[in-house]
């Protein structure tokens, strides 16, 4: 099998590590089969614990050798402690979250090198966020209902989870790869319609369409890195050419082709989730069957505005941001300051590379400027009418898109800064000043 990984990986021009962690996505497929197929999908609850928990680990074994295994047990077991212990409270929930957010932050400085990296804190990143939720769900379940938002009351734990359930709903081979994120709740839920024999036939057909789009994507990202390849942003090629159509056009083409090894990723694992009948989610107002969905293509495709890109992308680890993190700041009385901590977050969730902090600063940056501009664009729609502000927002995204991921894709200062240096800083320039400018503007109105 190794050998096999290994020439498939020169063959396409990826790394081994790349192709395992596909593969172990793709993987995940037959074990749904298993599991769908036989008795186990009206089986026990300690029984479907225990196959997910042997597949899973089996997985992860695969893909990372046993270091993931290591350091995700370990975690799952010093929150278990915590909870047990301690009792869910405030201070046990905080310890929680520093144990947990700290255990990936230093695994992190251990492990990062100046390239993107595939290795155990990957599959942990996942697990942090399922646990620092957990922690904060059982929490949640012994205060008073009158004191909870929506998102607190939806995911409530009435009763502590079991050890079996922890390790269960975090080694699930759908979602343990690359997320995405799922309530303990709607992993009871699911578990329990399985043995009650209640949870609707997944529908397979809708799997297939997110498995042949994933390929479609990853086969985009794969053929185009051939004609520009992630570094080309970096060479001549690229930074002597003059600002005009053919730059701004390759720059977007490069973002595009950079960005879609994530989404492909992301649709093969809701394929899985779809496959598993976990996406099933009857308290979706738009699809049932979406509950494993990371991305909107539709939307991430043809958004005219970043606010909505980001809406279409990564869709549930915002979903667990906004509820875990941004609510939580509610006291602070102050949006901007909650969503620019809630950014830092993401930014060292993702890693210590430079490129995370920068790329979040300047979607901070952007937000804003596209949240002072609503008011306007609400009085200027009506004389471009729909297909003029289209045009405008295909224009900016295409303009904006490029920089905004640059950071993000080339992570170290000394790949990224002669680009930005390049472009003489306009767009970080532009979004930083404009604060003032609007200031002024509405000062003078």
């Amino acid at each position: 099998m190794s050998l096999w990984i290994s020439l498939l990986s020169q063959h396409n021009g990826v790394s081994e590590k790349a192709t395992r962690l596909i593969f172990g996505i793709i993987l995940s497929y037959p074990v749904f089969w298993i599991f769908r197929g036989t008795f186990l999908s009206k089986s026990s609850a300690d029984l479907q614990h225990v196959f997910f928990i042997i597949t899973g680990l089996a997985l992860s074994w695969w893909t990372f050798d046993l270091d993931a295994i290591y350091h995700g047990s370990f975690c799952i077991l010093v929150t278990y402690m915590i909870i047990s212990v301690f009792n869910p409270t405030y201070y046990s929930t905080l310890l929680s979250f520093i144990f947990n957010f700290g255990y990936l932050v230093v695994g992190y400085w251990f492990t990062e090198t100046d390239s993107y990296d595939i290795c155990w804190t990957m599959p942990h990143c996942v697990l942090t966020l399922r646990l620092i939720a957990v922690s904060f769900d059982t929490w949640d379940g012994t205060k008073k209902t009158e004191s909870l938002g929506n998102d607190q009351l939806k995911n409530r734990l009435k009763t502590p989870p079991s050890l079996l359930e922890l390790f269960s709903s975090v080694f699930f081979p759908a979602s343990y790869f690359i997320g995405p994120q799922f309530s303990l709740v709607r992993y009871r839920s699911f578990v329990k319609q399985n043995e009650d024999g209640d949870i609707p036939v997944p529908p397979y057909f809708m799997a297939l369409r997110r498995i042949l789009l994933g390929v479609m994507y990853l086969i985009f990202h794969i053929v185009g890195s051939i004609y520009i390849p992630l570094d080309w942003i970096t060479t001549p090629n690229y930074l002597n050419r003059s600002f005009g159509p053919v730059k701004v056009v390759l720059a977007f083409l490069w973002v595009k082709i950079m960005m879609s090894k994530y989404i492909g990723s992301w649709l093969l694992s809701e394929g899985s989730m779809i496959f598993s009948g976990l996406a099933y989610d009857p308290s979706s107002e738009t699809d049932a069957w979406c509950g494993g969905a990371n991305v909107r293509i539709k939307q991430w495709e043809f958004s005219g505005n970043l606010q909505n890109m980001i809406d279409s992308f990564n869709i549930n680890t915002n979903l667990w941001s906004a509820s875990y993190i941004y609510k939580r700041l509610k006291g602070l009385n102050n949006r901007t300051l909650s969503a620019g901590i809630t950014l830092l977050f993401l930014a060292l969730w993702h890693g210590l590379h430079s490129g995370y902090y920068t790329t979040f600063f300047l979607e901070f940056l952007m937000l804003n400027f596209e949240r002072s501009l609503s008011g306007i664009g609400k009085q200027v729609s009506p004389y471009l009418g729909k297909f003029g502000g289209s045009i405008i927002g295909v224009i900016y995204i295409m303009l904006v898109l490029p920089h905004c991921f640059l950071p993000f894709g080339l992570l170290t200062w000394d790949k990224y800064w002669p680009v930005i240096k390049g472009s003489y800083g306009m767009p970080y320039g532009f979004f930083l000043i404009w604060p003032f400018v609007i200031k002024g503007i509405q000062s003078n109105l």
